[in-house]
């Protein structure tokens, strides 16, 4: 693992002292080798602590730490936020294609059905 600095460490009885813990700047849950918030998003690649500075930046008023650090649910929920981003954004952009298409470039009912994706509810099967 990289050199890192870690949140001030807290021992708890049974665990071993080079153990590093912290509690989840999200929830607040206490975690052991928590995702620190350096790491990046898996879907667009950015740093989580960019990402929740940007989801923050409507509501409060605080800068994140990038120190800080995740617990595993907190982590998975910001890898979906970050993932369900870019489905958005696609969807959005194929609507628009649809509507440039037909408002546009005046294009037919045939001709429209490739600029938008399948849609099953739930997920995006095709662009």
């Amino acid at each position: 693992m990289d050199d890192h600095t870690y949140p001030k460490r807290t021992h708890l009885p049974g665990l071993e002292a080079d153990v590093r813990d912290a509690h989840c700047f999200v929830c607040d849950k206490l975690v052991v080798n928590g995702t620190p918030l350096h790491c990046l998003t898996n879907t667009t690649k950015v740093h989580m602590h960019h990402k929740l500075d940007k989801l923050m930046a409507k509501e409060l008023e605080m800068l994140v730490n990038e120190h800080e650090v995740l617990c595993s649910r907190c982590a998975r929920l910001l890898n979906y936020v970050d993932r369900i981003e870019v489905e958005l954004a696609m969807l959005n952009r194929s609507i628009l294609n649809c509507i440039r298409g037909k408002h546009i470039l005046g294009l037919r009912h045939d001709e429209l059905q490739s600029r938008i994706p399948d849609f099953n509810g739930k997920i995006i099967v095709g662009e």
